[in-house]
């Protein structure tokens, strides 16, 4: 094995690997916060839509919010 083709196999690629698996887990982690404060791009919606997507705000951090609050 060339020089080259150690480096690309043995530092390249794992490094390579590594920040695909790091930037799908900040993916995921996106997608989740998208799906908490969907509301606030919603606003245009059914008003039923709108509450449901507030509960689930609620729900998502019940320290911070009041659910009964909230989803008036």
């Amino acid at each position: 094995m060339s020089p080259r083709e150690r480096y690309r196999a043995g530092v390249f690629l794992p490094i390579i690997d590594n920040l695909v698996a790091q930037l799908n887990k900040r993916m995921d982690c996106y997608a989740v916060l998208n799906t908490r404060f969907e509301i606030f791009r919603n606003f245009h919606e059914k008003e039923q839509e709108v509450t449901k997507q507030a509960k689930y705000l609620a729900q998502s951090y019940p320290k911070d919010i009041v659910e009964e609050q909230f989803g008036q």
